[in-house]
């Protein structure tokens, strides 16, 4: 339920902008059309597990009037964070290594994309997955093996960035974003463990 309150909240923001932008200049599907697009690495600084991490990936998608971007993107983590196994395994650190990603369908607002310096905001809705590889042994029967545990991940992830127009085909874009998870089941992590802040940096590269 508080996914689905932050989600029509910030479909609600998307909607304030363009009634904003749309005073200024052509509606979206008037005269004047324009369409454009783009791609940029991101770099993510953020909180998982209690712990400083690092996400590495990228987003891009089909660009309209020079202020809405249509398209998707995803992120992995780069850091090691580890996952304390269930009692009486004998796991080594590099089996409890928890593997972290998501991506998803991204939107961004871009508000005077004209201007040199201006502000865009972006809600990425998409899912992921967590995951570790358990081993096992049984000394029973003296067999013993790995067996990979995975959750699927419901994400939900909004932002509110600086730009930069560097050049007429390249920008540079930092801001803040968190992100909303949910469906973590898995033993010794929960959604407040994967869920966190984040201070991003994106290179855009493309049409604009």
């Amino acid at each position: 339920m508080a996914c689905i309150r932050y989600f029509t909240l910030i479909a609600f923001l998307f909607l304030i902008a363009g009634a904003v932008h749309a005073q200024d200049e052509e509606t979206l599907l008037g005269g004047g059309f324009e369409s454009g697009g783009y791609g940029a690495p991101v770099v993510k600084f953020t909180n998982v597990k209690g712990e400083f991490g690092v996400m590495v990936g990228g987003y891009g998608g089909w660009l309209i009037n020079h202020a809405f971007m249509i398209g998707g993107g995803g992120y992995g983590l780069a850091t090691r964070h580890l996952i304390h196994p269930a009692s009486g395994t004998t796991n080594t650190p590099e089996d409890r290594r928890m593997q972290f990603g998501y991506g998803g369908g991204i939107l961004e607002f871009i508000f005077s994309p004209k201007s040199v310096v201006h502000s865009t905001v972006t809600l990425l809705i998409g899912g992921g997955e967590v995951s570790m590889q358990d081993y096992w042994d049984d000394f029973n029967d003296f067999t013993h093996g790995y067996e990979s545990q995975k959750d699927g991940l419901f994400v939900l992830e909004p932002s509110v960035n600086v730009e930069v127009n560097v050049t007429s085909f390249f920008r540079v874009n930092a801001g803040g974003s968190y992100r909303f998870v949910s469906g973590t089941n898995m033993f010794g992590l929960t959604n407040e463990d994967l869920s966190g802040a984040s201070i991003n940096l994106a290179l855009k590269f493309g049409s604009f």
